[in-house]
C-alpha cells in the first residue's frame, strides 16, 4: 500500500503481479505422452489499441502451457512492443495464451 507522502509514483511490481507470457515455440512442444489441446492464443495482431480482437484470436494445439500464462478475468496484457497497446481481460478473454510479445 502505498503512504500518503506526496508520493507520485510506485513501481508496477509492488502493485500488482507481472508475468511475462509464453514463447509460442515452447507452448507448441507436446509431450509424447499428450495429444495437445486447443487453445486460443493472444499474438500481436490480437492486441489492438482497442483491446483484444477476438476475430484475430488463433487456435493452436500446444502441449503443456504454463497456468500463469492463461488469461483471467481481471488481467491486463501489455504489448511489450510499440505501440504498447495494452487491454483488461473479461470473461470474454478468459482462457487465452499470452506470447512472449506481451
Amino acid at each position: 500500500m502505498l503512504e500518503s507522502k506526496n508520493i507520485d509514483s510506485a513501481r508496477l511490481g509492488d502493485l500488482c503481479d507481472i508475468v511475462v507470457g509464453m514463447p509460442l515455440s515452447r507452448a507448441r512442444r507436446i509431450p509424447e505422452s499428450s495429444s495437445g489441446e486447443t487453445v486460443g492464443v493472444i499474438t500481436q495482431k490480437t492486441l489492438t489499441a482497442d483491446g483484444i480482437d477476438l476475430e484475430e484470436v488463433s487456435y493452436e494445439v500446444l502441449g503443456q502451457v504454463r497456468k500463469a500464462c492463461i488469461t483471467s478475468p481481471g488481467d491486463v496484457i501489455v504489448k511489450l512492443t510499440t505501440p504498447y497497446d495494452c487491454a483488461y481481460i473479461n470473461s470474454d478473454c478468459a482462457g487465452l495464451l499470452v506470447v512472449s510479445a506481451a
